[in-house]
């Protein structure tokens, strides 16, 4: 998870809001 955190850190803010939600399908 950290990992995705620190991907989604290095691009814009709605790249990052994609891995969020990517990561909210999954633990859901």
């Amino acid at each position: 998870m950290l990992r995705y955190y620190t991907v989604g850190n290095s691009h814009n803010k709605f790249e990052e809001m994609l891995i969020v939600i990517d990561l909210l399908i999954q633990f859901d």
